[in-house]
């Protein structure tokens, strides 16, 4: 007889999303800064909610969201500027701010930044129900032009856990080691500079803190 196959359409969503959250957000580029957002995502996990006083509300389809992952500490004095009128300084930031990384396909993107009221949401918000960061939303992100397989098996070279229904912690998926797995798995001199852009700003916000 053959076994039924159970599909488990709905995915993992942090209860404080369910119920609601209020945090700053803010894009870079057009930039766009909006202090207490009211954000909510539905009891189905199909879509994410906005909306800030004096602002209409906007909508994000949640399957267009690729990547949900921490954000650096922003350069742009106008962003600074607001967040820094909205109560939180420079040296505030630092862990808290997360990166919503969303699109039609891995060309056409859009980034929005939220900044948590601590680290610990901030943590809970990139991470999945078990507090950890799942293989296969690895997979998921590097998953164009490059099969599973080929994926996995750099994740193995690097000595982290690599089967499909694995989940690594957090400790152990540093900035280094997602520098070397892009380095396998998309060896070009181009992400490679720009490696080494984010790698003098993110010393740079160590050396400040």
């Amino acid at each position: 007889m053959t076994k039924s196959y159970e599909f488990n359409w709905q995915k993992h969503i942090p209860h404080f999303l369910q119920e609601g959250a209020v945090f700053d957000r803010f894009d870079e580029d057009p930039f766009v800064f909006e202090p207490s957002c009211h954000f909510k995502v539905d009891e189905f996990g199909f879509f994410l909610t906005w909306k800030s006083d004096g602002k209409e509300g906007q909508l994000l389809e949640c399957s267009l969201i690729n990547s949900v992952r921490p954000g650096v500490v922003p350069k742009d004095p106008k962003i600074l500027a607001s967040l820094e009128a909205a109560g939180k300084s420079e040296a505030d930031l630092d862990g808290r701010i997360i990166c919503m990384c969303s699109g039609t396909d891995l060309v056409n993107l859009s980034f929005m930044y939220m900044v948590m009221d601590n680290t610990d949401t901030a943590k809970r918000s990139v991470s999945n129900v078990n507090g950890k960061i799942p293989v296969r939303g690895i997979t998921r992100t590097f998953g164009s032009g490059k099969t599973e397989k080929g994926i996995f098996q750099a994740l193995k070279e690097l000595g982290l856990p690599s089967g499909k229904n694995d989940e690594i912690e957090h400790s152990a998926f540093t900035f280094d080691i997602f520098y070397a797995l892009t380095q396998k798995i998309c060896p070009r001199t181009d992400i490679e500079e720009l490696f080494k852009k984010m790698y003098v700003t993110r010393c740079s916000v160590l050396k400040v803190n």
